[in-house]
């Protein structure tokens, strides 16, 4: 609900709950203070120009500016101090834009006032230029081309209202849609030419979508209090989610029709923040509060202990307290980032950042880690120095692009495994495997292996093993083995009948930087280094030997270079990355070295040819074996660092699915290592 003064100017605006934020003015119009939900006031003084300076609830100046001629800004002068400048051309258009770090975006125009040319840093001189051109005027331009810095051209379409209509990329590729007369896009086309249609009610809200195949999904809208609300969505199976709402709209049960399974019960305080949540199991998680509406205790279902967090002025987590009882401090800079994790005083790892907030070092007892950047944000290199030495990666990059959906259905080698799924999207069978869950959606059966769980949804019993967990929810035991972790909830080691098997080390206070493993089997001792940046393991030394790995800018495994012979071996994947075969770079792709096949949920199998390289070589660049990686992701193992993103719901088992990558491929990987 939005209110207003005699004068027009918007006095509080409040969430379905009641929540309201409060405007106040003074008598020339200008806003001069808002009290959020909390009561926290941050104010505006409009006396230095024609924007304010912005002071938040802990009296911090938030942001100031300085003016050239007119209303524009050429400085902004963060937190931190750090100012960002602005400059014009003569008819007041923004034509730059330079960083806290130096670095420059620039902007040029035609005398339309069309963009032409937006160049930014990537470290050369001139920068990374796209241009574009136009069919006519800003009025009415019906076409536009785009010209990447590499000179691929794509062309956008609009029809006379400016909404897209379709678009052709650097390769000829062309995607479509049409629009309703409320502007509601009717259908969509891609690139082979299969078109999807919408369909709408009189108040907009999407009712219904229908695939090229015929498969179609409809949304039912029946709750006349809530009437945007979907109240129901069938699937083209014919699978039917249904969701209630209380007065206010607040979701609070969805229950799935054929399954007659209450997937949630959710009920609130009077404030609409979430009180507690009852799975399908019946099992209750309870939330409470402070008076600023920060979540301050978490009460799972037994084992799992309470987690409690602790709050600045700001809201910011400085503290968490996992089940066990074991507590992490947060330190932030003044742009509210992370920038020191302890733990009973002690400093577990320090965190600095560039004026463009990107991490550039972290520091451990362990080591130190640094990256830098170009302009445009790519990262360029990365140096881990410890006791021992440094290791330095750089990188180039390329253009590229990907996408993925739910898998129906692979085929590897001529095999086709198809992928059923039931109404919740769970995976019942692979044709080869049957699975089955309980109403929560715990896994209880893969063929004929069985999983038990206790109340908090950890498992119990795991392929006739017991699994015991502590009270963070780690799991500390399976059968003969018991495991040990960090402060932080690293898993650090791994006992098999009270000889030790495996232990390992990590450069980071969370589980993303493992630095070393040390396994002993049947007497045997191995160890092995890892060499970790961002994008996560690029090389592996053990025994003598390295093996590397090539990484795109996401981490997605590129190519496998194993060292004692300079052989280069190149993956295949499939849509959602999972590595199927590696190829040894003389070869045929339709001869790989070594095939790879996995169960829905990971077990991983191989096929090698005799005598290859690839025989002796880990393909996920990870050196922890795939065995030991599946059994104890038959538990989700906190981690506690950095803090987590508080949200009163719970995880669950779901479809596995990852990301377009982003438009940058990495060309080359060097690694230097000094004494």
């Amino acid at each position: 609900m939005w209110t207003f003064t005699a004068n027009g100017w918007l006095y509080s605006q409040a969430d379905r709950n009641g929540n309201t934020h409060r405007m106040r003015y003074d008598t020339d119009g200008e806003l001069v203070s808002i009290v959020d939900t909390q009561d926290r006031v941050t104010t505006f003084d409009w006396e230095g120009g024609p924007n304010p300076t912005v002071t938040d609830p802990t009296g911090e100046t938030a942001t100031s500016h300085t003016w050239r001629e007119g209303r524009d800004t050429s400085t902004l002068t963060d937190r931190a101090g750090q100012d960002i400048e602005f400059g014009y051309n003569d008819d007041n258009r923004l034509t730059s834009i330079t960083g806290a770090t130096g670095a420059v975006w620039r902007v040029a125009y035609n005398d339309e006032d069309q963009v032409t040319s937006l160049t930014v840093p990537d470290g050369s001189e001139e920068g990374a230029t796209t241009t574009c051109s136009y069919a006519d005027s800003a009025l009415f331009n019906t076409q536009t081309t785009v010209t990447d810095p590499e000179g691929g051209e794509s062309t956008l379409e609009f029809d006379d209202q400016g909404r897209q209509t379709s678009s052709t990329d650097q390769v000829g590729n062309t995607r479509s849609q049409t629009w309703t007369a409320n502007s509601d896009v009717a259908t969509t086309t891609d690139a082979v030419e299969p078109s999807v249609t919408y369909d709408y009610d009189a108040f907009n809200n999407l009712i219904g979508t229908e695939l090229p195949t015929g498969a179609a999904t409809s949304v039912g809208y029946t709750d006349t209090a809530n009437p945007a609300k979907p109240t129901s969505v069938t699937t083209p199976d014919g699978d039917t989610l249904e969701m209630s709402y209380d007065s206010r709209g607040n979701l609070t049960s969805a229950m799935q029709e054929e399954m007659d399974i209450e997937v949630a019960d959710i009920w609130y305080y009077p404030n609409g923040l979430v009180e507690q949540v009852t799975d399908a199991g019946g099992n209750a998680t309870t939330y409470s509060y402070d008076r600023a509406g920060n979540m301050t205790l978490m009460s799972e279902p037994g084992p799992v202990g309470t987690m409690e967090f602790g709050y600045d002025a700001l809201s910011r987590v400085t503290s968490v307290t996992d089940g066990n009882g074991t507590t992490l401090e947060y330190g932030y800079d003044r742009l509210d980032r992370v920038v020191s994790i302890s733990h009973d005083g002690d400093l577990l790892q320090s965190i600095a950042y560039d004026g463009n907030g990107r991490q550039i070092a972290t520091h451990t007892d362990q080591a130190s880690i640094k990256h830098s950047y170009n302009g445009r944000g790519d990262l360029l290199e990365t140096v881990r120095s410890d006791s021992s030495g440094r290791e330095t990666t750089t990188y180039a990059y390329d253009n590229d692009g990907s996408d993925s959906d739910q898998l129906q259905s692979r085929t590897v080698n001529g095999q086709t495994e198809t992928f059923t799924y039931d109404g919740l999207d769970r995976l019942t069978s692979d044709g080869t495997t049957d699975y089955t869950y309980d109403d929560v959606g715990n896994l209880l059966t893969a063929g004929t292996e069985e999983f038990t769980y206790n109340d908090a949804d950890q498992v119990t019993t795991a392929r006739g093993a017991d699994v015991g967990h502590d009270a963070a929810g780690n799991m500390t035991s399976r059968g003969d083995r018991s495991f040990e972790y960090s402060a932080t909830n690293q898993f650090l080691q791994d006992d098999e009948n009270s000889d030790l098997a495996m232990w390992l080390s990590y450069d980071t206070t969370d589980q993303t930087q493992m630095r070393g493993v040390t396994e002993v089997h049947q007497g045997e001792r191995i160890e092995r280094q890892l060499s970790n940046t961002a994008l996560g393991v690029t090389n592996i030394a053990s025994g003598g030997e390295r093996t590397s790995f090539v990484r795109d800018p996401d981490g997605k495994l590129v190519s496998m270079v194993a060292w004692d012979g300079n052989e280069r071996f190149h993956y295949t994947t499939d849509h959602q990355n999972t590595v199927l075969a590696l190829t040894a770079e003389d070869s045929e792709a339709e001869e790989p070295d070594v095939v790879y096949d996995y169960s829905p949920y990971g077990e991983r199998a191989a096929e090698s040819l005799e005598g290859t390289e690839t025989a002796s070589l880990s393909p996920l660049g990870s050196p922890v074996p795939t065995s030991s990686r599946t059994e104890r992701c038959t538990s989700t193992t906190a981690s506690m660092a950095p803090p987590p993103s508080i949200s009163p719901s719970r995880s669950r088992p779901g479809r596995k699915r990852t990301s377009a990558s982003a438009p940058w491929e990495i060309r080359s990987t060097t690694l230097i290592r000094s004494a």
